[in-house]
């Protein structure tokens, strides 16, 4: 019998009017191919003073690891607005194992 496949999907926040549709789209979807999709709903990048809320929420990102996930989903749009393409792309690089 085949594992059941778990995506991770990196995201700054479900409530919001951008993000909220693509949540439960991807939700659905990943229900209708049995897969899990787990929500890392870590709020903005870069957020570096020590007492941000935000820098403290960024800690679930660290959560997300190829031993765990299969494939992993990043909403970049508002993270992007937030840090910059550049500070953005460096970023992702951690997560190149998984491509």
């Amino acid at each position: 019998m085949n594992k059941r496949k778990t995506i991770g999907f990196m995201i700054d926040e479900i409530r919001g009017s951008y993000q909220a549709p693509i949540w439960l789209n991807l939700k659905n979807k990943a229900a209708k191919m049995n897969c899990n999709l787990i929500a890392f709903e870590g709020k903005r990048l870069g957020r570096d003073t020590l007492f941000s809320l935000e820098k403290q929420h960024n800690f679930i990102y660290k959560l997300m690891n190829e031993s765990t996930l299969d494939g992993l989903i990043i909403l970049s749009g508002p993270q992007v607005n937030y840090i910059g393409i550049n500070r953005f792309i460096d970023y992702c690089n951690q997560y190149i194992n998984f491509l």
